[in-house]
């Protein structure tokens, strides 16, 4: 209800599929309008045709959003809004909040009803992927609070000022140039002292100082113009003053507060075109002297050691040998390990050790060209430094950023002078920004996740830059936008300050900036957002897979975790560690919550199409990946990495036959071949969608996209879809020089190939080898698409397929040897191999009410003459389900007659449904085996099966994902 000129009015605000936000005056709604109980039904408007706009309910409408709305809410604002202007929210398909502002008045002429205007306001877009689907708000004394619910799983809130509010605090100021130096010379360079207080230049030498402060800015020159020609200046953190560097040869310090100029006693032949605070050498609170980079205007190099005394400044100069064609952009001293880093114009590398004040001349740096491919470095950061005292290596971290879009960490091995060994640089994480190639800077903060708990508090990474017209300020750990400035882009003079400390408690954030001959400054209080509750994926999960190693992250409190990686059609794939199994077996009581948090560890952002399948080698050390295009990376995992606990690289891509090729690869497995290598290889195995499949051997190198993949053998199986494909373990007995690969696709069949490792490896061209070599055999499962497949060792002989497919049915097959392969070349073209494995299958019609999507095996004894195991099958009916599997090994092989009716199998294998529950993830497409524990004592479940002193707990992947819980007792009776 709204009070407009003294009459109540009654709106209706609605939102559709067009995009648009539309208003509507439903004053006259309880009007009593049926005479007699008689009355008309107006036709509806359809949609399609000529559609009358000029109905007098309509007040207003307009367009917004990137696609369609699916809310629109009024501010909650009492039980009367008595102002003309109207603010609403609406949140929709493209994971956006929207504000919008609509200007009520009445029709002119005398004409009944309203007439208004609407125009979008302020806009965000938090969630990942796509949906915003749920939308409430809070209105306080400071404005009002709107939440927002996606599909990624994040609640996430964020503060709307009123209107009345926004009009007292404006964020952004604009002065012109005329206006501050009182002629056209337009200011050049800037420094902010602090969130109230900016330094500022021009071309000819004169300097300003503007303040801002409760909305209102000042500004006045300092000490008129010295000097004649442009300036540089650079601040020391909490020394008190500001250096000015003038290029026609003089040096000046400012007294902050004082605002008294001091020359500095240098020995300078020249002046000074560029410099830059790189660190500080602290031996106490009152003696602390400044580590500063400058560059000459004979562009020579050189480290000026600025100390404090008193009243008096003194500089003291340390030459610097740089290598050839290294113009510095960037520098970092780091004063624990004396070490001086400088980033170059050309994207290197180079450090210095043992650089002090004292030093003359520093030594020969170590250089590591193209970091940053060949664009520039604009920051470096040691994220920590370590020293092995047996070993008498220093260890450092460098964090930088570049021009070329992507933020790195390289591992600096510095061993003593006594080995004589070189030092090390190694690359341990490389990735990209969401915001484009423009990153200016990063630093580390406290972290502003609402949903962590205090002993999981941790540093986020912040990133900034420029996206496309716009500053940004980017939370790379919590993957969300802090700030956003319309500027017009990184080409102008610019400056911002953040205050890394209290950003947790909403510390400010300014920046400045040059546009059309103005001076502008944008001050912001705190990120604006607050993360409720942390999410995963923006879209459908399409790849689960868990690592093998164990996950310790970046201290105790994350100590025994698992780590899982998660790849979905938003093209990411993300890192998580679930907590494990407590050590001790400890009954939990009813309600009680136990810990199954993600904890979020890292985004990996390559792949420009959904993710289809996902696996870790054997060593834990690479993460395997595919996708649509023939998109196949390799990612290499380094550990213990200082603020992020994992590095991650995208380390190698694997060749496609065609560039335009749109085949997507649906499914691959590995196995490793050298333990213990220097280098790792892995034979592939990769099915894909255009009914091929090819055997690829992967050669990890030392250097990033050094790796081969060399194809031993395709395969085609004709014009249906691969879905699985499997490497199967060795038979017995088989010969070394045999590989057997299983797989399945759209056409319901299972199909077994036998290679050859000695073709294969003789062979130099892979299209080229003999059909002999690569024998066939095929087996019916499902009546279409085969979606799920495992495979697991029976006895000594044997191997359980499970398969579920879109018939809903649960196939078990016995893959069995019958006998032992031949190693004699002439049998193998002769045949006689033909009856080694044999198929034999038991199907489960109806396992689900839907299609059977996701499965594993999990062993639970295995003996000489028995073997058990559960089958966990997840499908689209959101059920969870455990089938218990008992086989007499003894019986399974004995009469194993071709006739299904005298086959003993269907006696000696048993299977029964033991357990099942429900799951609140919808259009499951995968599960992983996230634990396992052999003595786990049973008790309430809060989300699990009740199926031994045994329990494991999956995690469930789809739109969303869920760790259930499966714990079973000696009765095997179901929770």
């Amino acid at each position: 209800m709204f009070n407009l000129a003294g009459i109540h009015k009654r709106l209706l605000a609605s939102c559709s599929d067009d995009r648009t936000v539309r208003i509507w005056d439903i004053s006259d709604c309880d009007r009593n309008v049926h005479n007699g109980g008689s009355f008309e039904i107006s036709p509806s408007q359809t949609g399609f045709g000529r559609v009358n706009e000029a109905s007098q309910n309509h007040v207003a409408s307009a367009w917004g959003h990137l696609s369609r709305i699916w809310n629109v809410d009024f501010a909650s604002v009492g039980s009367y809004n008595t102002i003309a202007d109207v603010l609403l929210f609406s949140s929709g398909e493209d994971g956006a909040c929207q504000s919008w502002i609509a200007e009520l008045v009445t029709r002119p002429g005398g004409e009944t009803g309203l007439a208004a205007s609407l125009r979008p306001g302020a806009s965000d877009r938090l969630h990942f992927g796509k949906n915003a689907w749920s939308m409430c708000q809070l209105n306080d004394e400071h404005g009002i609070v709107v939440f927002t619910g996606g599909a990624d799983g994040q609640i996430i809130s964020r503060r709307f000022d009123t209107l009345e509010t926004a009009k007292l605090c404006p964020l952004t100021i604009s002065v012109s140039f005329n206006d501050i130096t009182s002629s056209l010379l337009p200011l050049k360079n800037y420094l902010l002292l602090d969130h109230q207080e900016c330094l500022a230049t021009t071309g000819q030498g004169h300097l300003f100082r503007l303040t801002f402060r409760d909305g209102e800015s000042q500004w006045r020159p300092l000490h008129g113009t010295l000097l004649k020609g442009g300036m540089t200046l650079c601040s020391p953190k909490d020394c008190g003053f500001v250096l000015i560097a003038y290029q026609v040869g003089e040096l000046y310090a400012l007294l902050i507060g004082k605002e008294i100029l001091l020359p500095i006693q240098c020995n300078l032949d020249h002046g000074i075109s560029w410099m830059q605070v790189a660190g500080q050498q602290v031996a106490s609170l009152r003696d602390s002297v400044t580590c500063v980079v400058a560059v000459l205007t004979n562009s020579v190099p050189i480290i000026l050691w600025v100390n404090m005394k008193e009243d008096s400044i003194r500089a003291n100069e340390t030459a610097l040998r740089m290598p050839a064609t290294f113009k510095i952009t960037a520098c970092y001293y780091d004063q624990t390990s004396k070490t001086l880093l400088l980033g170059s114009r050309a994207g290197a590398l180079s450090v210095y050790s043992g650089v002090d004040s004292e030093s003359a001349t520093s030594g020969e740096s170590y250089c590591l060209r193209h970091v940053h491919g060949t664009e520039s470095v604009t920051s470096i950061t040691v994220l920590r430094h370590d020293a092995d005292i047996e070993t008498g290596i220093g260890m450092m971290h460098i964090l930088t950023t570049g021009r070329d879009g992507h933020y790195a960490i390289h591992r600096f091995e510095q061993p003593s002078l006594a080995t004589g060994a070189q030092p090390q640089m190694s690359l341990v994480h490389l990735s990209s920004s969401p915001f484009g190639p423009n990153i200016e800077g990063a630093y580390l903060t406290a972290s502003e996740d609402c949903s962590a708990t205090r002993q999981a508090q941790r540093a986020d990474l912040i990133l900034y830059g420029f996206r496309s017209t716009s500053f940004v300020v980017w939370n790379e750990t919590q993957q969300s936008d802090i700030l956003s400035v319309e500027c017009g882009g990184c080409h102008r003079s610019w400056a911002f300050r953040d205050d890394p400390a209290s950003v947790s408690s909403g510390g400010l954030k300014s920046f400045v900036w040059t546009r059309a001959g103005k001076f502008n400054w944008h001050t912001s209080n705190g990120s604006g957002h607050k993360i409720i509750q942390r999410g995963g994926h923006g879209r459908e999960i399409k790849a689960v897979a868990r690592s093998p190693l164990p996950y310790a992250g970046a201290g105790s409190q994350h100590e025994d975790r698992v780590l899982v990686a998660t790849g979905a059609e938003d093209t990411n794939i993300q890192l998580f560690a679930i907590a494990n199994f407590p050590a001790s077996a400890v009954s939990r009581t009813p309600g009680q919550l136990q810990a199954n948090k993600f904890l979020d560890v890292a985004t990996l952002k390559r792949h420009t199409t959904g993710i289809q399948h996902l696996q870790f080698s054997g060593s834990g050390q690479y993460l395997f990946s595919s996708a649509g295009c023939e998109e196949f990376y390799v990612w290499k995992l380094s550990f213990d990495v200082p603020c992020i606990s994992v590095g991650t690289i995208s380390w190698d891509t694997m060749p496609t036959d065609e560039e335009d090729s749109d085949a997507r690869i649906m499914g691959f497995d590995s196995r490793h071949e050298n333990d213990g290598a220097e280098y790792e290889e892995h034979t592939l195995v990769l099915a894909y969608s255009n009914g091929k499949t090819k055997i690829v051997r992967y050669t990890a190198s030392s250097t990033r996209n050094k790796g081969t993949f060399e194809i031993m053998q395709r395969l085609s199986y004709g014009s249906f879809c691969v879905m699985q494909a499997l490497l199967l373990p060795p038979f017995p007995r088989a010969a070394a020089n045999q590989m057997w690969v299983l797989s399945a696709g759209t056409n319901g069949y299972a199909n077994l190939s036998l290679l050859d490792y000695r073709d294969m490896l003789n062979s130099s061209d892979a299209t080229a080898l003999p059909e002999s070599t690569c024998r066939m055999k095929v087996h019916k499962l499902h009546q279409s698409s085969i979606l799920a497949m495992d495979i697991l060792s029976v006895g000594s002989k044997s191997h359980l397929v499970a398969t579920g497919g879109d018939d809903n049915a649960l196939a078990l097959t016995l893959l069995s040897s019958l006998s032992p392969p031949s190693s004699d070349i002439e049998d193998r073209k002769l045949g006689k191999e033909d009856t080694d494995c044999r198929f034999r299958t038991i199907l489960i019609p109806n396992a689900h009410a839907a299609a059977l999507t996701a499965l594993k095996i999990v062993c639970l004894s295995s003996g000489p003459t028995s073997w058990s195991a559960w089958i966990i099958t997840v499908a689209n009916d959101q059920r969870v389900k455990i089938w218990r599997v008992d086989i007499n090994l003894q019986g399974a092989f004995v009469n194993s007659s071709e006739h299904t009716e005298d086959d003993m199998l269907f006696e000696a294998l048993q299977v029964e449904l033991v357990g099942q529950a429900w799951t609140g993830v919808a259009d499951v497409s995968g599960l992983e085996i996230v634990d396992e524990n052999a003595r786990y004592a049973t008790g309430a479940q809060d989300n699990g099966i009740q199926a031994c002193d045994r329990a494991c707990r999956i995690l469930v992947i789809g739109v969303g994902m869920e760790v259930v819980e499966i714990t079973s007792g000696r009765d095997e009776q179901a929770w």
